[in-house]
């Protein structure tokens, strides 16, 4: 069976006091318990005072209320008032949201501006017109010092146009050809202009293929032209490049083959 206790008490004592509907052994065991408990008995009887107050109020206000068409006149200007209130309200919400959100664009379009990487000025091509090489004819060394077994060399004077330059992919030269056969052909090459560089005391880089070389190409005779290029050029064959010197020229030595093809090149600081 259930027993009531302080408080299961106070949570049905306010039902209890105003002679609200409930079941009648609920009733039974509330009033069982406050005569037992002496604390709840007086809570009981506090709330059924404060009703029975409530009630003789309630009865004298009656009299004060206002008219009926006066109160039916306050409850349509309350609910119109409420009613634009809360649209006024929601239209400035949306003001609001969208200025944040016009905000946070703006916001987003100047950080991906500034994070966007700087482009830089491609590199020239070492493909250029002829009237823009100055080219030297004359032999870098004497022909007697460039004896080497395998390589015979010829130096005629012979002007060489940049339009029979050809820039070929290193990496598709190492792909096709024998990496052994070429780096010993540029050593030889290099060997061969040492003389040169050492009277000259200038520093230059080993020579670079600009396609296929072998001693075959070079069984014809060849010729060293010393040639002007674009400081870019050295971009293309993987050489840093000083940026502050971006736009000048920089001398090289074209290694052409009988055929009239440049077969290597060298960079000269």
């Amino acid at each position: 069976m259930f027993r009531m206790n302080c408080q299961n008490f106070e949570d049905v004592v306010n039902d209890l006091a105003r002679d609200q509907i409930m079941e009648v052994d609920a009733r039974a065991r509330i009033i069982e318990h406050s005569v037992k408990c002496p604390a709840c008995a007086q809570r009981l009887e506090g709330e059924r005072l404060l009703a029975v107050d409530l009630r003789a109020l309630a009865a004298e206000m009656k009299s004060l209320e206002a008219p009926e068409p006066v109160e039916k006149q306050l409850r349509a200007a309350f609910r119109s008032g409420g009613l634009q209130q809360r649209s006024s309200s929601n239209n400035r919400l949306g003001y609001v949201t969208a200025a944040a959100a016009a905000v946070v664009l703006i916001m987003f379009g100047i950080v991906a501006i500034r994070l966007r990487p700087m482009s830089s000025p491609p590199p020239e091509k070492l493909l250029v017109k002829p009237e823009q090489i100055a080219i030297d004819t004359r032999p870098t060394v004497p022909p007697a010092s460039l004896a080497r077994p395998g390589v015979a060399l010829s130096w005629k004077p012979k002007i060489v146009r940049a339009g029979n330059f050809r820039q070929t992919n290193r990496r598709s030269f190492a792909t096709h050809y024998s990496n052994r056969e070429r780096n010993s052909t540029l050593a030889a090459a290099s060997a061969a202009t040492a003389i040169t560089d050492s009277q000259r005391r200038e520093v230059a880089t080993d020579f670079m293929p600009l396609g296929y070389i072998s001693s075959m190409n070079l069984q014809d005779g060849a010729q060293l032209v010393r040639v002007e290029l674009p400081r870019s050029a050295m971009v293309s064959f993987g050489l840093p490049v000083n940026m502050d010197r971006y736009g000048e020229r920089v001398k090289a030595d074209v290694l052409v083959g009988a055929d009239g093809l440049a077969r290597a090149i060298r960079f000269i600081q």
